[in-house]
């Protein structure tokens, strides 16, 4: 009974030993055989009662001390300095999330002025556009006087033809057999409302026989194709002046045409370089936001990193003071335990023979844990 007490009451004792010597060894950073014989000698100091301990044994355990104190002064420079590296990075976060601000606010306004220019360069192409159409109009009308100039001549040469055609028919020149033929390409070509009565008329009325003896409505009905060829050529005659004087007037105009299309050319020139000017700092400022995003998201991290490394020093540090400095400190101070006085009690009143048995069991074994002691100093 009594050795198995002595082990229940050792065991704690070594195990806070074997965790400081594991505490010591991790974080001491000591040469190997100075490491080796601290964490030999730990048991033989620490697992004496403060009471029991030789002179030598203080004087390891002050040296103990002194490797605790420099292990805790170490995880406190490693604190600090995770502290600091942590503090550093925080510091840098809001400069860089000024610049992603920057970058983001300057990509929003050269993105407008984009837009802004897009439209414009649009804008000046359409004026470009329309500016050639009408140098190349006035070019044409100073050349050939435009395409009515060209069409009223072309229809009054048609009209003179008939008009001459005519002509022969009134004068009976024309063969019978012809008349009709002729009389209905006169119509045609004026465009004469005519039914088939009034056709029929004309074309009797210039047959030869009829020439020299034409009748009142016969006479009517030539008279007014006359007429008609007269208006007509009339017409075109209008539109050939009306042609003239715009021809003249494009003509006078072309330099200042000229110099419209030139200064739309140099006005789409200018917007082009200033929107390739604005399109490339639009793409300076991407790839600005990227980097400065990049930046962000790479701070972010090495915050990330300093936060686990100032956790991971902290909690080895707190570790440290349970396993190792207050384990120290506890088995520094613990004292060879105080027996107990029992107080003193009356003669007890005589017991049956199985009662006193049991009494003198207990007894024995309360006696023999009592008897337990602590090891004993090692002498040096």
């Amino acid at each position: 009974m009594s050795r198995k007490g002595t082990k229940r009451k050792a065991e704690p004792v070594l195990e806070k030993c074997d965790g400081l010597a594991m505490a010591i060894r991790d974080s001491a950073g000591l040469p190997a055989d100075v490491l080796k014989m601290l964490l030999e000698i730990i048991p033989h100091c620490l697992a004496q009662p403060k009471d029991k301990r030789h002179r030598f044994q203080e004087k390891a355990i002050l040296a103990l001390g002194d490797v605790l104190k420099g292990c805790e002064e170490r995880f406190r420079t490693n604190i600090e300095e995770a502290r600091a590296k942590l503090a550093e990075a925080n510091e840098k976060t809001a400069p860089f999330e000024q610049a992603r601000d920057r970058a983001e606010e300057k990509l929003h306004e050269d993105s407008d002025r984009v837009r802004q220019e897009t439209k414009m360069l649009a804008k000046a192409t359409l004026e470009l556009r329309a500016a050639r159409a009408a140098l190349q109009d006035a070019q044409k009308c100073g050349e050939t006087g435009g395409q009515g100039l060209e069409a009223a001549a072309k229809r009054k040469e048609e009209v003179r033809a008939i008009a001459d055609l005519f002509k022969l028919l009134k004068s009976g020149s024309v063969p019978d057999a012809d008349v009709d033929k002729h009389c209905k390409s006169v119509v045609s070509v004026l465009n004469a409302e005519f039914d088939e009565a009034m056709l029929m008329v004309l074309t009797t009325s210039l047959s030869k026989e009829q020439c020299a003896s034409r009748g009142e409505f016969g006479q009517m009905v030539v008279d007014q194709v006359d007429e008609k060829i007269a208006n007509e050529i009339k017409a075109q005659d209008e539109i050939m002046t009306t042609a003239e004087v715009l021809k003249k007037e494009r003509v006078a105009a072309l330099p200042l045409t000229q110099k419209t299309f030139e200064d739309a050319l140099e006005a789409q020139k200018l917007r082009a370089k200033v929107f390739e000017t604005s399109w490339e700092a639009k793409q300076g400022d991407e790839r600005a936001l990227e980097v400065a995003r990049k930046d962000l998201k790479d701070l972010a991290s090495q915050k990330k990193t300093c936060d686990r490394a100032l956790y991971k020093v902290e909690a080895e540090f707190d570790v440290f003071q349970d396993f190792a400095s207050n384990a120290f400190e506890e088995l520094k101070e613990r004292s060879t335990p105080v027996p107990v006085e029992l107080p003193d009690v009356e003669e007890p009143a005589p017991m049956p023979q199985e009662t006193c048995a049991e009494a003198a069991g207990a007894t024995m074994e309360a006696s023999s844990l009592a008897s337990v002691v602590e090891p004993e100093a090692i002498a040096a």
